[in-house]
């Protein structure tokens, strides 16, 4: 104790090297230096605490601000087209995968800016896409985030994006506008990403007609004509049933892609949907002359 009483003793001594008394000037110096030196301390001890609101930040504002922004008008003048990359070799050769990587959300979205919102857009006309796809409409629509939207509209005029997104020549990108005198917008490669994500995200849920009409439909053959007639078919309410004399249901699909081009789990995934909506597959039943399937049809 004596030994602490000295310690705070000496301590004073050294704050207070000489007895000032109150009101002398070199004691209000001291003081008011040491008061600063206080208010400095405190300070900064209340910027080292953050309030626990302000210590998680808000993800959607994070989000739109680290957003890519691009000019939309003069898009196709200033980016220039990403195209999907081949995978490397070394990882290929280990696999039957598709040979090609995806495109980023960013390389997306320059791809999207391309589209110069043409007059008349020959990518969805009858020399560009066969089935009418509302190109630009989408286009515009991945640009500004809307995922689901380009979805929807995709999903009006194609019945199965998944494949003509991957396996698909691309006529679109042929008639492109821009493809005149730079290289074309990447449509095929768009395509592709909304309907991925559709399915990564849940959006795709089978929906079954809510009524149904009473008369039933045979399909022979379960190729992309036959699969897009039974989905069209299915949709407008009547029972269809698809034969196949293959063990697996997708024809050209299944059997004629390989796995590099088009993986047969993107296949069997539109299959299980179309089974779940209510259409019935037949497989390893063929339909000929004499075929004990076609006698059963004809009764």
């Amino acid at each position: 104790m004596a030994e602490e009483a000295a310690k705070a003793e000496a301590a004073k001594k050294a704050e207070y090297p000489l007895p000032l008394l109150p009101g002398n000037p070199a004691r209000q110096v001291h003081e008011e230096s040491k008061n600063r030196g206080h208010e400095k301390d405190a300070h900064a001890k209340k910027n080292d605490m953050l309030d626990i609101e302000e210590s998680f930040g808000d993800a959607k504002a994070e989000k739109k601000r680290s957003a890519l922004v691009l000019d939309k008008t003069k898009g196709f003048m200033k980016y220039q087209r990403r195209g999907e990359k081949y995978r490397n070799p070394m990882s290929r050769i280990r696999d039957w995968k598709e040979l090609s990587t995806r495109l980023n959300d960013d390389e997306l979205k320059y791809q999207s800016a391309r589209c110069m919102d043409c007059g008349v857009p020959f990518c969805q006309s009858d020399t560009g896409c066969p089935i009418s796809n509302i190109i630009p409409k989408w286009n515009e629509l991945v640009f500004q985030n809307q995922w689901q939207d380009a979805l929807n509209r995709l999903l009006m005029t194609n019945n199965f994006p998944e494949f003509t997104g991957r396996v698909c020549p691309a006529p679109c990108e042929g008639a492109c506008v821009l493809g005149i005198n730079e290289d074309p917008v990447g449509i095929k490669s768009i395509e592709c990403a909304i309907i991925d994500r559709g399915f990564a995200m849940g959006w795709m849920i089978p929906h079954p007609p809510e009524d149904r009409t009473g008369k039933k439909v045979a399909i022979i053959g379960s190729g992309p004509a036959g699969l897009a007639a039974a989905d069209q078919l299915n949709k407008a309410g009547h029972g269809v049933t698809v034969y196949e004399r293959a063990d697996r249901i997708g024809g050209l699909l299944m059997y004629g892609i390989p796995n590099m081009k088009l993986d047969k789990q993107i296949v069997q995934r539109r299959v299980d949907l179309m089974a779940e909506e209510g259409v019935k597959f037949v497989t390893s039943t063929p339909v000929g002359p004499d075929s004990e399937a076609r006698q059963s049809l004809e009764t």
